[in-house]
């Protein structure tokens, strides 16, 4: 391609769409949410990032390894399989009701983990007002059998406070393993095994 016929391409192309405060039509294209929404579901994926970060390390320290060598470690392991490695080195440091304990903030980080999938990886559909505090939909769609497809409405808001809970759970994680370092490690094996 020439130079020339480069710029006139570029020249004949559409216009991308101005950004607009609100949604806002413009040429049949609308803009999916609210600035509101985008900022508010960046916020979701900056603080999952620091929780699954805190969660790596966490992981480390309660392996009593470095930032050099627990990554080689943790990398390529899936989030989940994270939480049950965590769970596990949790139980050789604490008693029944601490053990407890942890596994509800587990559940709570599973739990907000879906959350947070659904609004990163969901397909959200537009926006066509301007108001503060309008909802866009969040569709979900299964194909179990039959296609089945179920819309919720969520404002920028409710994403918002989702973002907050994950920051929530990455204090508590981050405050329970300055406790739980301290513990020592107890043998998780029957006395009768370590017999020689």
């Amino acid at each position: 391609m020439t130079k020339g016929s480069k710029d006139d391409a570029m020249q004949a192309a559409p216009a991308e769409p101005a950004r607009a405060e609100g949604a806002v039509e413009t040429s049949g294209v609308v803009q999916p949410v609210t600035d509101a929404h985008y900022t508010a579901i960046g916020k979701v994926a900056v603080e999952w990032s620091w929780l699954e970060a805190a969660i790596e390390v966490s992981i480390w320290r309660l392996l009593g390894t470095s930032g050099q060598a627990g990554p080689a470690v943790t990398t390529h392991i899936a989030p989940r399989v994270r939480l049950d490695i965590i769970t596990t080195l949790v139980s050789l440091r604490t008693n029944k009701v601490q053990q407890e304990a942890f596994v509800s903030l587990v559940n709570q980080i599973k739990e907000a983990g879906l959350r947070r999938n659904s609004v990163i990886h969901g397909f959200w559909l537009g926006v066509y007002h301007k108001e503060e505090g309008e909802p866009a939909r969040l569709p979900r769609v299964t194909a179990r059998g039959k296609v089945a497809r179920r819309d919720t409405k969520v404002v920028a808001k409710d994403v918002e406070e989702l973002s907050n809970h994950i920051f929530r759970l990455t204090s508590e994680l981050l405050f329970l393993m300055d406790f739980y370092i301290s513990l020592p490690i107890r043998d998780p094996y029957p006395e009768e095994l370590n017999r020689h």
